[in-house]
């Protein structure tokens, strides 16, 4: 019997509060982690939790102290049932026979291996897996988090004396096995590097300590996994492959069983395309599993011969093709004997008899206790009349410092300085899009570049008249391109400027630029010369901002280069002619790179984060700065750190000001103050280094301090008061406190906020759909001959046709025969927003996904600038498309430029502040490799009432315990299917979200392929009017696989979701952005695939989708009062799901479209216009 009931509350994830603290702090716990307060140092005890310093028992000096959690505590329930069967549950076998211990949902348990009632060896929120007897059977190694990330730990086998055996920071470490002779253990280690995935290495540790003995490389082999003694201790078998691709085939085989000899560390191949080694106590034998046609089989392998030979192919689906982070298949045991095998099949126990191969079933039942972290839930309203603009780029002061000029929504905007409230003003280019502004010296003169889908761009020069009134623009360049970022010569006799190579003149959007030509033009005569050909830095990155040299005779630009899977970012100068060029500066995971007019002060930024310092004399030997991960103390010379949560555009301003901005913010500060501050470094430095040197000069006759004289004043009686006692705090000592917090915050900038209000569109004027099947996805609802009257941009009224209140100026639209649906949100939607800082007026992947009835979408992972951008312009109906919102970039946790530390809790907070401030209300977790990062930025979201989606990872394990800890979702599928009981109650009843992404679904073949399998998608002749050309032939034409329908994977993850909305849990849409517009569909299809009816599915597609992103109080539903997004279809799609790709018109926002060829039909008719590749 399920129950649930909440049992108090704990302060969120606070970075102080992992695992067990929760429940040390907790109103009425009724337990804690094992033996916290009996082992010090193993847990979390009272006494150790005052001295801690972050994650882990270990002294861990690079995460920061812990910061006390801010708001309300976070409500934690106690989820309880009991279970006869369980998901991916590791076993192994007491040497005796007698016991068996195993892993569920985090806990591990003891039960005989007869089967029956299993008993808990663990509790709380820690995460312990994979338990393997020692070989005297008095000990259980074990996987656990409770120390903030994965180690191996080791215990009692009544769950007591635990002791942890790893001490890996930033490395997760799983699959523990004992030596034969129960002194070391083998591990293996995930390491993060250029992907989440990352390598894989086995180590071996001895249990009395020490950081361990490396036996695999990860640069050679990839991925080590499953490791097993051999029962004479001279080999380790191992299972291995290469670095982890998508969709291989594991009947040609993915992974090897290998043997390491451990004396001499040669490896020998065993077996092909097999996995998961478990040699045979007798060493005649090893079992393993292997792919036999549809299904996962266990073979056993003859040492002496070679052969092998199938024991039962009843084994659930193994993980080949997944990432196989906890193993091909859950580990399984032999019998002392080596006459049984024990293993976990369809959710439960089995024995086998080597001999006969008969089964028996081993029965168990289970009492799960979990403590679970509500969800994290927050609401928002969306569709105002009028909005504050964030994305505000390229903001750049005049030198006389009265105005500023900016881009924002495809306009170039100018205000007076400071802005304090003034609305600012747009500098209008008729028939064309706006971007890049820069001054020249005079103040007056500015360049910047246009875009127009038809016409292409060009690169303007204008200039402010007495008035403040911009002259007519002045054409610079003679050919139509894309152009970036101009700026002026000293003398403004020149301007340099970026040309693209014409991507989409070829039929490909404007980020597909293979390279990027800096040219110069001369404004006297109008010539224009090519200088030399730079790399393209793609739409993450930032492009190379050309700029003068302060003689006129050189000019700066960005390089971006890789080294070790680690990007570097290069500031380089060249002569006008193209000769000579040279870099100056280098500094990892850089972004801009802005010398000062006087050439003797570099801005960059790092990490999110803005950077300056003194240069030396510019030589030909470029100079690394040194700079990693945030850290400048490596530096070789002075550098200064000036934001504290974020920036971007650094550039300097009139008389050395400093700017940068983040969203609607404009950071000042003068360089002085820099000054300041390095000098009073420096003196600080001095004087530590003399105060050392003084302590640590010998103290000789020759010293140069002179002995004191003997005192000549009376020793003190026993009655006064010693003069050594301490001395109370005083009114003086808090003053003295004040002023070193004001010295700390010497260099904190002005904040200029920009009022920037613009409208949203929205249609005016009514229209009524009449006599239409209204399916509103509020509850089951259903209105037969309904009328929908929309006023504006929101559902008026709703109701039978024959009640119909129509307003009086009321237009109508007869819908008789036509079946209304909400629109449908897809929640994980990658558009991919194909531009470099220049936004086209036309997005192709919004037409496309309007089409197909897509109103509203959400992208865990995008370009922060480009996707926020872009979602201001449709807004602002500059742009067509749906409703768009954005985690922005992900906070990666993997090697990138752009990758997202999180040492603390005052990281996470930073990361949440500067991504909200951007235009975010969630943000993508993305595989921070230990499970107090994740934490940290629960906690930092929930004192920001944002939402996080973590990137599941493939990785069944991670996604459990993110469900404990209360995220608001799991972003891919459970890699694992058939999901039981255990998995479907936790995640059901914990109301966690769950996007399978069937499209691309983890642990097997894409469903995508599947549908490029059973349709001619390139031919389609509705999708073709919406999609290039060549883009949509090198998807579909020519498809990988041609595989049978019960091999795919993602039917089985459509039935465990299927259980999970049937138990009371939310799955919503999410395609990934495998195919623009039908790829949603596709979605929608596949979730059918797991027996759902129609109706459960279009919930899904939109009401759970509104509810998963906090938008149910506005659409998701049709409900008077809401936003008008619908779909009008020509069929019924409560009878067949696949009806929905009738469509007859799409309303996002009150404006109506055509479904077939999306041009507009009210509140005015409007023709689409032609993309690119149809011009």
């Amino acid at each position: 019997m399920f129950t649930r009931s909440r049992r108090g509350t704990h302060w969120g994830i606070a970075g102080f509060l992992l695992l067990c603290a929760p429940f040390a702090l907790a109103s009425a716990p009724s337990h804690t982690c094992p033996d916290a307060q009996k082992h010090p140092g193993h847990g979390f005890s009272k006494a150790h939790m005052s001295k801690y310093n972050g994650p882990g028992t270990q002294k861990n000096t690079k995460d920061k102290p812990p910061i006390k959690a801010k708001g309300k505590p976070a409500k934690v329930d106690v989820v309880s049932f009991t279970t006869r069967e369980g998901t991916w549950m590791n076993l192994t076998l007491s040497p005796d026979g007698k016991w068996l211990v195993f892993d569920l949902l985090g806990d591990i348990y003891k039960m005989s291996s007869k089967g029956g009632d299993a008993k808990r060896l663990t509790k709380g929120t820690a995460w312990d897996t994979q338990p393997r007897f020692s070989p005297d059977g008095k000990w259980l190694v074990f996987t656990s988090d409770r120390s903030g990330s994965a180690n191996t730990w080791m215990m009692d086998v009544q769950g007591k004396q635990l002791r942890q055996l790893t001490h890996n920071h930033a490395i997760v470490t799983n699959s523990p096995v004992f030596s034969p002779d129960g002194q070391h253990v083998i591990t293996r280690r995930r390491i993060t590097d250029r992907r989440s995935i990352g390598v894989v290495e086995l180590w071996m540790h001895h249990i009395l300590g020490g950081k361990g003995l490396q036996l695999t490389s990860g640069k050679r082999i990839g991925d080590a996994n499953e490791p097993a003694f051999s029962p004479d201790g001279k080999y380790l078998y191992f299972s291995t492959r290469g670095r982890h691709r998508y969709n291989r085939n594991p009947h040609q085989g993915i992974w090897n069983l290998q043997r390491l000899d451990i004396q001499s560390g040669h490896r020998k191949m065993i077996s092909r395309g097999a996995s998961r080694p478990h040699p045979s106590p007798d060493g005649r034998y090893i079992s393993l599993i292997r792919r036999i046609g549809k299904t996962s089989a266990i073979q056993l392998h003859d040492l002496r011969t070679g052969a092998e030979h199938t024991l039962t192919n009843i084994l659930d689906r193994d993980q080949q093709e997944g990432f196989a982070m906890n193993g091909t298949y859950p580990a399984m045991a032999w019998s002392r004997d080596s006459k049984m095998l024990y293993f976990t099949a369809k959710g439960t126990f089995w024995k086998l008899s080597i001999k006969n191969k008969k089964l028996t079933k081993l029965p168990f039942k289970a009492k799960v206790e979990q403590h679970v972290t509500r969800a994290l839930r927050t609401t928002r309203r969306v569709g105002q009349k009028a909005f504050q603009l964030k994305i505000l780029r390229w903001p750049q002061r005049s030198s006389k410092g009265d105005r500023m000029l900016y881009g924002a929504i495809g306009r170039i905007y100018s205000v007076a300085w400071p802005p304090k409230r003034k609305q600012p003003k747009e500098i209008k280019h008729k028939d064309a899009l706006a971007y890049a502004p820069a001054f020249a010296r005079d103040g007056r003169t500015f360049a910047y570049v246009t875009w127009s889908d038809t016409k292409r761009g060009h690169v303007w020069v204008r200039s402010f008249g007495k008035d403040g009134t911009p002259t007519p623009p002045k054409r610079i360049t003679q050919y139509s391109s894309m152009y970036l970022h101009p700026s002026f010569s000293p003398d403004q006799s020149k301007l340099v400027f970026i040309s693209a190579s014409g991507a989409d003149r070829r039929g490909l959007p404007l980020s597909y630029q293979p390279w990027l030509q800096l040219q110069v033009a001369d404004l006297k005569t109008g010539k224009i010369r090519s200088i030399l050909t730079l790399r393209s830095h793609g739409s993450l990155s930032r492009n190379p901002q050309p700029r003068f040299s302060k003689d006129g005779k050189r000019i700066f630009f960005t390089r971006i280069s890789y080294k070790r899977y680690r990007g570097y970012r290069h500031l380089c100068s060249v002569r006008l002619d193209g000769s000579d060029e040279k870099k100056h500066f280098s500094v990892y995971a850089g972004e801009e790179m802005e010398l000062s007019p006087d050439q003797k002060w570099l801005l960059f930024k790092h990490l999110h984060q803005i950077y300056v310092m003194p240069t030396p004399p510019l030589r030909s030997k470029p100079i690394s700065l040194r700079v990693i991960d945030g850290r400048i103390a490596g530096s070789p010379w002075p550098i200064v750190k000036l934001s504290k949560i974020g920036g971007n555009w650094p550039s300097w301003g009139p008389n050395n000001q400093i700017l940068w901005s983040l969203g609607r913010e404009i950071y000042t500060l003068p360089l002085s103050k820099v000054i300041d501050k390095l000098q009073k470094d420096a003196k600080k430095r001095t004087q530590k280094a003399l105060k050392r040197y003084t302590k640590q000069r010998p103290k000789t006759q020759l010293s140069s301090t002179p002995k004191k004289a003997p005192s000549t004043q009376q020793t003190p009686s026993a009655k006064s008061k010693p003069t050594s006692r301490p001395v109370k705090p005083t009114k003086k000592s808090k003053k003295t406190k004040k002023a070193k917090k004001k010295k700390k915050d010497a260099l904190k900038p002005t904040v200029h906020k920009i009022r920037h209000i613009v409208k949203s569109a929205e249609p005016s004027g009514c229209i009524a759909l009449t006599h239409a099947t209204i399916i509103t996805m509020h509850g089951k609802q259903v209105i037969q001959d309904g009328t929908l009257v929309l006023n504006g941009s929101r559902i008026h009224w709703m109701g039978p046709s024959k009640k119909a209140k129509l307003l009086g100026y009321c237009k109508k639209m007869d819908m008789k025969g036509k079946y209304i649906i909400p629109g449908f949100i897809d929640v994980h939607s990658h558009m991919h927003y194909n531009a470099l800082e220049v936004f086209p007026k036309s997005s192709w992947e919004y037409y496309a996904n309007l089409a197909y009835g897509v109103t509203t979408t959400h992208d865990p992972s995008a370009s922060t600038e480009l996707v926020f951008g872009q979602s201001e312009m449709v807004r602002a109906g500059v742009m067509v498309g749906p409703r768009i919102y954005s985690t922005g970039f992900i906070l990666y946790g993997a090697e990138n430029t752009h990758k997202a530390i999180v040492r603390g809790l005052q990281d996470a907070r930073h990361h949440m502040k500067r991504l909200k401030k951007l235009g975010a209300f969630s943000v993508k977790s993305y595989m921070q490799p230990r499970r107090i990062q994740r934490q940290w930025v629960l906690q930092a979201a929930r004192e920001e009432k944002m939402l996080v989606y973590p990137e599941g990872g493939g990785n069944l394990q991670m996604n459990l315990n993110m469900v404990l800890d209360g995220h608001t979702g799991i972003e891919h599928a459970f890699p694992v299917a058939p999901l039981y009981k255990d998995v479907v109650q936790l995640v059901a009843q914990s109301k966690t979200g769950y996007t399978p992404t069937f499209l691309v679904a983890y642990g097997g073949l894409s469903g995508e392929i599947f549908f490029y399998q059973h349709d001619t998608v390139w031919n389609n002749k509705k999708l073709t009017q919406f999609y290039p050309p060549r883009l949509l032939n090198a998807r579909a034409r020519w498809p990988k696989h041609m595989v049978r329908d019960n091999d795919w994977h993602f039917q089985k993850i459509a039935e465990s979701a299927k259980k999970i909305i049937r138990s009371g849990g939310q799955v919503q849409i999410g395609a990934h952005g495998q195919l623009q517009g039908l790829g949603v569909h596709w979605e929608i299809f596949s979730l059918a695939k797991g027996g759902l009816t129609p109706h459960e599915v279009l919930r899904a597609a939109t009401y759970h989708g509104a509810t998963y992103l906090g938008l149910q109080h506005d659409i998701g539903s049709i409900q008077k009062g809401k936003l008008a997004d619908l779909v009008i279809l020509d069929k019924n799609p409560l009878k067949d799901i696949h009806h929905i790709r009738a469509i007859r018109y799409v309303v996002k926002n009150g404006f109506i479209y055509k479904g077939h060829s999306m041009d507009r039909v009210w509140p005015t008719t409007q023709k689409r216009p032609t993309f690119f590749w149809q011009q």
